[in-house]
């Protein structure tokens, strides 16, 4: 893991490879003081030495004073955390140098007490503090014989072999406990450290995890309000393809009654029939659009026999001369079934535009199934229609209107195109044409492609 490192005081040197710490411990005590009760050990442990020097020795009390007030000195501004100890690193081995200084001089002029080696002991402590394991390691055992020499060179006993081994003996296990006691002190700095930066970045980790939380939200919400209007767009353009069809015939059959029932009550009661009959298949087509959108049409048969369904009915009912012309009828499972629907559709309503504005005789209705896509053409010899007079008007927004709108919108999302042709008397024009490859992958409706109303249905 990562971590910022307070850049070192001015003037301080970084410690030379290998010496260096292992980044947690270091960062560790840069940041934290030493633990209390190490701290006071080191405390009770140098006047304690102190002490015993003067007891030992009266006649240089003073002495003893001055070098263990600048010993306990050097330690008081070793133990405090080195981020706000200027030097650094050879700031304290000169605080070190000074305490070895003050411990040897104690140590010889108190002569054969050993109460003055003690000191000796913090410096192997600052050892632990100062170096990683084994670095610090070395510096305890390289300072062990230096303790046993300047207990020596005081002493003013002969130097017999027992006499030195039992004096190194004795050091080495003060050395040992101390380095252990002291070494456990810098884990659990170590430890507390890493807890800390462990917290932080588990708290940095639970704001970035809110954040996401919140941002997912907010997208989940808009996906929901995304799906909700793709879904009332195509239910308005379901409606308008099933509904619209049939009133509009249902509409002009009640028309054809109310204008021959007085002199042809057959004729007009046929009419009547044939709206009731066209009612009921509306509201059958309605419950079948409710329950799998799906015209009854294409539930019996494939899309070429529900076009001439379509236009036999058209004929029926409007008395228009359709004509169907399929090439390669052996192709229509190419179609997923939802693009067949989004075709059947799109002819739906050029029919009842044909219907009610076009004011023609014939109408022709060409399915192709070429090598790579369908095409359908709708088109009719009625009035047609146009920007002004007399001028053509092309493209798939040439006429505006919710019913044109709606069947750009259907093909757009199976991956196909419209292309409207008309002009003042000649006609009207609606191509289609549905890449097979784009069909396969059919889109939802994009978003924001709601319908348009124009206060009317589409005037061919």
């Amino acid at each position: 893991m990562a971590t910022d490192v307070a850049p070192p005081p001015i003037g301080a040197r970084a410690l030379p490879e290998p010496l260096a710490a292992p980044a947690a411990e270091r960062e560790a005590l840069n940041r934290y003081a030493w633990p209390l009760l190490v701290r006071a050990a080191g405390y009770v442990v140098g006047g304690a030495a102190v002490l015993t020097a003067v007891l030992g020795d009266p006649r240089h009390t003073g002495l003893y004073l001055a070098l263990g007030a600048v010993f306990m000195a050097s330690y008081h501004l070793f133990c405090r955390p080195r981020a706000r100890v200027r030097p650094a690193y050879d700031g304290r081995l000169a605080l070190m140098g000074v305490q070895f200084a003050c411990a040897t001089a104690i140590q010889y002029a108190n002569g054969d007490f050993a109460g003055p080696t003690i000191l000796f002991y913090i410096l192997a402590a600052e050892l632990q503090f100062l170096l990683p394991l084994r670095p610090a390691l070395i510096g305890t055992t390289l300072l062990w014989p230096l303790a046993v020499g300047a207990q020596m060179l005081g002493s003013k006993q002969p130097w017999t072999g027992a006499y030195l081994a039992s004096s190194a003996a004795e050091i080495l296990a003060g050395f040992v406990f101390v380095a252990a006691f002291t070494r456990s002190a810098v884990v659990e700095l170590t430890q507390r450290y890493r807890a800390t930066l462990l917290l932080e970045e588990l708290n940095r980790a639970h704001a970035a995890l809110n954040g996401a939380h919140e941002q997912l939200r907010r997208y989940v919400n808009g996906v929901e309000e995304l799906a909700v209007a793709r879904e009332r767009n195509r239910l308005a353009r379901e409606i308008h393809d099933t509904l619209g069809h049939y009133l509009a015939i249902i509409s002009v059959q009640l028309e054809t009654a109310q204008k021959v029932g007085a002199r042809d009550p057959a004729k007009g009661q046929a009419a009547v029939a044939t709206a009731k009959r066209l009612a009921s298949e509306c509201l059958a087509e309605v419950r079948r659009s409710v329950a799998a959108l799906r015209p009854f049409a294409l539930e019996s048969g494939a899309l070429p026999g529900a076009v001439q369904q379509l236009a036999d009915e058209t004929r029926r009912a409007t008395g228009l001369t359709v004509h169907v012309s399929t090439n390669g009828a052996g192709a229509p499972a190419l179609l997923p079934p939802t693009v067949e629907v989004t075709v059947y559709r799109a002819i739906q309503e050029a029919l009842t535009n044909v219907r009610k504005h076009a004011a023609a005789r014939m109408v022709w209705i060409d399915l192709a199934w070429g090598a790579e896509a369908l095409t359908v053409d709708v088109r009719d010899d009625g009035c047609g229609a146009g920007a002004g007079a007399g001028a053509p008007t092309r493209g798939a927004q040439a006429v505006s209107g919710f019913g044109l709108r709606g069947m750009g919108e259907r093909l757009a999302a199976a991956g196909g195109t419209l292309d409207i042709d008309t002009a003042p008397g000649a006609g009207f024009r609606v191509a289609l044409r549905v890449p097979y490859a784009h069909a396969a992958h059919a889109a939802p409706l994009p978003a924001g492609a709601a319908p348009e109303r124009h206060g009317g249905e589409t005037a061919p």
